[in-house]
């Protein structure tokens, strides 16, 4: 799985939930710290505020399963999805989806929370949970 177009090790699930039916393995636990090396040479290491994993049997854009945050609010109907870019590059990278968040806002924080430098948020888009 990449993170900030990275070369990083893989990692060991750390576990597995339900998201109101969506199966999701948990890669790094909320609180847990990922680490890494961009492209560019930049090493990075950020505390994961929310668990983060992917939506089993999917597909996202970048060929990997999708890429999920998953928030407290386990009876939200939103789905938040972040459209990364490069930071170095500036073309679209990948996206990140996040539940169990009550607002834009709050999604768009989420994201930014996770990343210690710009340059990655694109755009966001809001969709029901259905689609």
């Amino acid at each position: 799985m990449q993170h900030h177009v990275v070369l990083c090790k893989a990692r060991k699930l750390q576990g597995r939930l339900d998201f109101q039916g969506l199966p999701i393995s948990v890669e790094n636990r909320k609180n847990s710290v990922r680490r890494g090396t961009d492209k560019d040479g930049h090493e990075w290491r950020t505390k994961m505020h929310l668990p983060y994993g992917y939506i089993r049997g999917t597909l996202g854009v970048d060929g990997d399963q999708v890429d999920v945050y998953v928030g407290p609010d386990r009876k939200s109907q939103k789905v938040y999805v972040v459209h990364q870019k490069d930071p170095v590059t500036g073309r679209y990278d990948e996206d990140k989806v996040f539940l169990g968040l009550s607002s834009v806002e709050e999604a768009k924080r989420a994201y930014m929370r996770q990343y210690d430098r710009s340059g990655f948020f694109e755009s966001m888009e809001t969709m029901g949970l259905d689609r």
